[in-house]
């Protein structure tokens, strides 16, 4: 995740996310914010918002924290 981060490809770094959520494989809060990071780098809200609801939808796991709200915002405020 955070090698698709750094590269820019943020859609790639969605779909690993969304493929390890739906494998039961280990993912964090680090994991959604490392991937809001990549969408908020390529000022894409459109898919930090994705990220977010597949992170609120798995809430009982995992709950945002300021960190996840800073990425969300630097995503919208990029994208003006």
């Amino acid at each position: 995740l955070k090698a698709y981060s750094r590269a820019g490809q943020a859609e790639e770094a969605v779909a690993l996310l969304k493929q390890q959520a739906s494998t039961g494989a280990r993912v964090d809060v680090v994991s959604f914010n490392t991937v809001l990071a990549a969408c908020a780098r390529q000022a894409r809200p459109d898919l930090g918002e994705a990220v977010f609801r597949l992170m609120k939808n798995k809430r009982k796991y995992f709950r945002p924290d300021t960190r996840t709200y800073a990425a969300l915002l630097d995503a919208y405020a990029r994208s003006q």
